[in-house]
């Protein structure tokens, strides 16, 4: 981020200078390059030389060559093995499609422009090579009331140009009738609003080794590599199919974790974490899948394409990609009416025009020259797809100028601030980046349209109707339409862009720009657009061709921002236009042209080929393009007009009926016209609800940045958040990756507006999953309003976002309805890292600070994302996982741990729904007594134990308890558990009462309240002098004690929960010593019913005597009776005559009794 602030300051200051410095007729730098880059192609050309320079003063082989004029090198590569390591600083590594060479003094060889024709829709419109796209066919009888179609995935071979051999593509096949055959681009899906489709997708890739992508893969890019075993790594032959634009349930969106393998592939990895089929069709076994996609939506273009992670722009780029053309009553009866354009049959609903740039490989010898370490046998050779795949540093530290003049991007460590990577340069002072690497961007040298390059269409003298696409990885279009130069008819007439030049009033100002622009003499007819990828305008927008213009106020924030444009499309975006040929001349041929930078708006001019450009093949570009060759990205088709002229389109009744059409078809939008948001706005008066009164709503901050990435030091984007008030002297964007948790977190139906801040010097068309948006306005960081582009409003799927603005845009979910229950998207974060791994993720939150992130299993609810579709950026950690909250699972209470008056929950924490924080009630019954708690992301992303504690219960009470878990979109209760009684300690013993005993005492009370647990023991304890003596109820003796020794006594009480408090303290009493027991007892008399007892008193203490006897030898004793103190007779009454007997005597005291004396036997007479 502090790269990013440091380089929009000197974007800004660049672009200012440069503006005040040459004005007018003088030329501009070119447009916004020292923004991206601040290298200019001046300073690349003088770096070029300089580089020549050195190498002959140092001795080196020169590789170089003359300047030439006839599209051949002026400079070739050191040789370099295929697949080894590249030269980073002598070699451009940057191949072109084939290139004319001079041969006996005539060109020969290259890719001429527009010898073939359009490839159409069906075989009855093929072109010249037997190019055509074929309409998927439908099976209506399996599932009643859907389309049914069995979608395979293919590689294949199909010539895309008269002057290059057949290009092997990856791509979809239909599996149910057409010719058998796979077709670019194909098939087309033509669905009908309110009639689902459904799709099983069979992987017909190879397996293992015979499945490999025939492109460069960078294994560091996440989900391309290893896998979470550490073992095995992910496949290239995995894909699947996301309907870009449909409003699909969570499980047939086509996510990045959404892919399959082909069947028998030898991988633990055979689809990705979100697969789930569709719940009422057959499971399809390995290597299928099902798709449900419910057309709950008003009629456009949309197209369906590969999204697997890690490689989605290389499955995209190979051909996996296919159009699907959304019907409904509405444009219908405009099409009936006459409203709108109608050519028949498969042109009913218009003519696809689907633009892609692509290189193909060269032949061996220019590719040794352009790009030696391609692996022409592992990736493909010539006619074949080429793709960049060298990381190619902008700097040159050892150079004196410090620049490498073949250089496209920046280089972390040489850059400043210095950013040093885990994996920084290598000791030999090339950079340490992967090979082969992923680069920023792909930009590619020649357009192909429907899947042929350079094509010509003829067109009957009428209004047609044309769905155009950017299916690009990552190139924009400007568009506009020019008659051909009539002396260069493969061309359009440029002329120097003066101030002199008598130009219409929509042009933006002259400004000498290099290859000038467009002859306005020979503009060709306007476009009027009726769409975007969003459905239906709410009003018919007609667009001039018109050159691209620049923003050359030099107070502006965005100075050299794009301004002035044509169609203008951003990747993926699309329009649906009329152009009216009933006005162009017989046999007249018009180019479809284009001049947007690339990048957008900070242009490489190395990107842009265009006859006669300058030849930049020093510095790592093209040599100058020859007149009916490519490569060019400008011209990008032809348009012949043949036949009578038809009356002119009738554009007023367009005019008028498009509003209702808007109106009859798609939604009402959220924010009226007009109603902007301003830089320091954080709310907006708007309508949650159609026909509600507006509320104040908090805007969603989110953001742009662009950085170097931490591991290898490449430039790279991500989306994340702001802080809710920006700071000056704070971090106020918080970067996120894909794998970070949730942020963006919407429920079904409701309102939402999000304010991105961008943070950046490039244009990102931010694509948004399952809903449309209405752009609001954007907003420069100076505060100067930028309301929509007349065709940016209605609703939009993908919308641009520009350096330096933030883009406020209003969105309101809706899903659509389907036949069965969706499932929730449980997920690992990371899937590429193990559960518990804390690799992978930003680690901070969303207040800048530092947290610990896990790889967890993660509830994502119906899972979405959103991205950037520059396809080089989106898999390069521009993309977010989006959750629609749903309802949370219910909790499973696992047990209950009880107190006196509280009680702690244990839980199984529920799935949360998709939302990043949720709360808990625990409800106590009976009373109704409550416990909450709320809980955050990282808290519960994985079912955990948790626990919540209730207070405030009665001890002893039997409670039952239940547990509510809610987020914004409801609440789900457990069953009630228990019941379980709250238990205590028991309360202290009482009515203690101590009697004193010889060396002892014996200790009475009553039992206390056992307070829900029974009492187990009780102890009493002496003082001051500590004696302790337990038991299990009262009385209990305390023996051990002095005698004379004055002793008091407490009890305590215990249970299972513990040992109550102490009793009060007990009476006083002091042991004494027990009397002597008498001794010489005998049998004085004995008569037949009664014996006289006699002994010696030998005690001096005593308070009396204790007479026993026995009939049984002992067994048993009864008492006789007692004396007084001094006794030494006893007589013993109630005996049987002629009976023995034993008897016994103790004396005895207040502190106790002696010991009994030895028995005495009495026989009666």
């Amino acid at each position: 981020m502090r790269m990013m602030k440091a380089l929009a300051l000197l974007s800004f200051a660049l672009a200012a200078s440069a503006w005040c410095a040459r004005f007018g007729d003088a030329a501009m730098p070119p447009p916004l390059e020292r923004m991206r880059n601040a290298i200019t192609d001046e300073q690349r050309k003088a770096s070029a030389a300089l580089r020549k320079s050195s190498l002959g003063k140092m001795g080196a082989q020169d590789y170089g060559g003359a300047t030439l004029n006839n599209g051949q090198l002026a400079t070739v590569c050191p040789p370099a093995a295929p697949g080894g390591t590249p030269d980073y600083f002598n070699c451009g590594n940057f191949a072109n499609s084939p290139l004319p060479e001079v041969v006996g003094g005539v060109l020969t060889g290259g890719m001429r422009k527009f010898v073939d024709t359009l490839p159409g829709v069906g075989p009855q419109n093929a072109n010249n090579l037997g190019q055509y796209i074929p309409i998927a066919t439908a099976d209506q009888g399996t599932y009643p009331g859907s389309d049914y179609y069995q979608i395979g995935l293919v590689d294949y071979t199909q010539q895309m140009h008269s002057d290059i051999p057949p290009t092997k593509l990856r791509g979809y096949k239909d599996l149910a009738g057409g010719d058998g055959k796979a077709h670019y681009l194909g098939p087309l899906i033509i669905a009908q609003r309110d009639r689902p489709v459904r799709i099983k997708f069979t992987n017909q890739l190879g397996a293992n080794a015979a499945g490999s992508l025939h492109l460069p893969v960078d294994k560091t890019v996440m989900g391309a590599g290893m896998g979470p075993d550490g073992m095995n790594e992910f496949t290239t032959n995995r894909a699947t199919i996301h309907l870009h634009g449909g409003d699909n349930p969570w499980i047939s969106d086509g996510t990045p974790h959404q892919w399959i393998t082909p069947a028998g592939e030898n991988t633990p990895y055979q689809r990705g974490v979100s697969v789930q089929n569709v719940p009422d069709m057959p499971d399809p076994g390995p290597g299928a899948s099902t798709w449900y996609w419910p057309n709950q939506q008003s009629n456009r273009l949309m197209f369906y394409h590969d999204h697997s992670w890690g490689i989605t722009r290389l499955n995209v780029y190979a051909g996996e990609a296919a159009g699907y053309l959304l019907t409904d009553p509405v444009e219908e009866g405009l099409i009936d009416s006459g409203v709108l354009p109608n050519l028949g049959g498969v042109y009913r609903y218009g003519v696809p025009l689907i633009i892609q740039d692509k290189t193909f490989v060269p032949t061996p010898k220019q590719l040794a020259n352009q790009d030696p370490t391609w692996d022409s046998a592992k990736w493909g050779g010539f006619g074949n797809l080429w793709f960049p795949h060298v990381y190619m540093p902008n700097q040159n530290p050892v150079m004196e100028d410090g620049m490498n003049p073949f250089g496209r991007w920046h280089y972390g460590p040489w850059f400043w601030p210095p950013v040093m990577p885990t994996h920084g340069p290598n000791p030999d002072g090339t950079p340490g980046v992967p090979v082969p690497s992923i680069t920023v961007e792909s930009w590619l040298d020649t357009p192909v349209i429907n899947g042929t390059a350079y094509p010509v269409l003829q067109v009957a003298r009428r209004a047609y109707r044309f769905r155009i696409l950017n299916a690009s990885n990552d190139r924009m279009f400007n568009l506009s339409l020019h008659y051909v130069d009539p002396e260069h008819p493969t061309e359009v007439r440029m002329v120097p862009f003066k101030k002199s030049l008598a130009v219409p009033s929509h042009y933006p100002p002259a400004d000498s720009r290099e290859g000038g622009i467009p002859d306005p003499t020979l503009l060709g007819p306007e476009m009027i657009q009726i769409g975007t990828e969003g459905g239906l305008l709410p009003e018919a927008v007609s667009i001039p061709s018109t050159p691209v213009g620049f923003d050359r106020d030099p107070m502006s924030m965005t100075v050299l921002g794009i301004k002035e444009k044509g169609v203008f499309l951003g990747c993926a975006e699309r329009a649906d236009v009329i152009v009216d040929f009933s006005q162009v001349p017989e046999g007249a041929k018009l180019i479809l042209y284009n001049d947007a930078p690339a990048a957008v708006p900070a242009g490489d001019y190395r990107n842009d080929y265009y006859t006669g450009a300058v030849d930049r093949s020093d510095w790592g570009g093209a040599p100058s393009t020859q007149e009916g060759y490519g490569p060019n990205t400008r011209t990008l088709m032809m348009f012949v007009a043949a036949g009578p002229a038809a009356a002119p389109f009738n554009k007023a009744a367009l005019e008028a009926a498009l509003p209702a059409a808007f109106a009859a078809s798609q939604p009402p939008l959220i924010v009226p016209e007009g109603q902007y948001v301003r830089l320091h706005d954080q709310f907006i008066s708007v309508s949650t609800a159609v026909g509600s009164a507006p509320v104040s709503l908090w805007m969603e901050q989110k953001n742009i940045s662009e950085e170097i990435e931490p591991e290898y030091g490449r430039m790279y984007a991500t989306l994340g958040l702001n802080h809710n008030i920006a700071n000056f002297n704070q971090e106020n964007m918080i970067m996120m990756g894909v794998n970070d948790p949730q942020t963006e977190i919407v429920k079904d139906g409701e309102t939402q507006v999000w304010k991105i801040t961008h943070n950046g010097v490039d244009t990102h068309p931010i694509h948004f999953h399952l809903w449309n948006v209405q752009l609001i306005n954007r907003v420069d960081w100076a505060g100067t309003i930028k309301p929509p582009d007349p065709n940016e409003r209605g609703w939009k799927e993908t919308v641009r976002m520009n350096p330096l603005e933030d883009v406020i845009v209003a969105l309101r979910p809706k899903l659509a309805t389907v036949p069965f229950e969706l499932p929730r998207s449980v997920r690992p974060l990371n899937p590429a890292e193990p559960i518990g791994s804390r690799m992978g993720f930003k680690n901070m939150d969303w207040q800048s600070m530092p947290i610990v992130v896990e790889n967890r299993l993660t509830d994502f609810g119906y899972e979405y994302t959103w991205h950037c579709h520059i396809l080089g950026h989106e898999e390069n950690d521009m993309m977010r996982p989006v959750a629609i909250e749903i309802m949370p699972t219910t909790a499973t209470i696992t047990g209950v741990s009880l107190g006196p008056t509280w009680a702690q929950i244990n839980f199984d924490e529920p799935l949360m729904g998709g939302a990043t924080w949720m709360n808990y009630t625990v409800t106590a019954n009976p009373g109704n007594i409550i416990a909450t708690r709320g809980a955050a992301m990282q808290a519960i992303t994985d079912q955990s134990a948790s626990s919540i504690t209730v207070h405030g219960l009665t001890t002893g009470i039997p409670y039952t308890f239940t547990l509510a878990a809610a987020n914004r979109v409801g609440q789900t209760v457990t069953p009630a558990f228990g019941p379980a009684t709250p238990t205590a300690v028991p309360d202290p013993p009482f009515n203690v009462v101590a009697t004193a005993a010889d060396g002892a005492a014996v200790v009475r009370f009553d039992a206390p309240a056992d307070n829900g647990s029974p009492i187990l023991s009780y102890t009493v304890t002496s003082g001051p002098d500590v004696r302790t003596a337990a038991g299990a109820g009262s009385p209990i003796t305390v023996p051990g004690l002095e005698n004379g020794l004055a002793y008091y006594f407490t009890v305590t009480a215990a249970n299972a929960n513990g040992e109550s408090a102490a009793s009060a303290q007990s009476n006083t009493v002091i042991p004494t010593a027990g009397p002597l027991p008498p001794t010489n007892l005998r049998v004085a008399t004995a008569a037949n019913n009664y014996a006289v007892l006699r002994w010696t008193d030998a005690a001096v203490n005593e308070q009396g005597y204790t007479v026993e006897w026995s009939a049984d030898g002992g067994a048993t004793w009864n008492p006789a009776g007692t004396t007084g103190a001094n006794a030494s007779y006893f007589r013993l009454n109630g005996l049987g005559s002629r009976t023995k007997y034993l008897a016994r005597v103790q004396s005895f005291n207040a502190n106790g009794a002696s010991a009994f004396t030895s028995a005495v036997t009495v026989v009666t007479r």
